[in-house]
């Protein structure tokens, strides 16, 4: 279940986590344009997860934005849930 966007952008508030969290941007591209499973979370948002060979899951909580000139993906906040957590 692929899907394309033309940009990405990340509030504050992911970016903080990111660091806290140790998860980097290829990560967070991988896990919302390639995810294991997608759903609608809270308030509309999407969230995509994807589960890492070592048994972690990350988890992505994003928007979608459409303007003329694609479809931007706006990451409002990450979570990684460890291996028997």
């Amino acid at each position: 279940m692929s899907r394309e966007y033309t940009h990405f952008e990340f509030d504050p508030h992911a970016l903080k986590r990111m660091r806290q969290r140790r998860i980097s941007r290829r990560q967070i591209l991988r896990t919302v344009t390639n995810p294991d499973r997608l759903y609608s979370g809270y308030r509309g948002r999407l969230v995509a997860e994807y589960t890492t060979n070592e048994g972690n899951t990350l988890s992505v909580v994003f928007e979608e934005h459409e303007h003329a000139d694609g479809i931007t993906a706006f990451i409002v906040t990450v979570i990684r849930k460890g291996a028997g957590k």
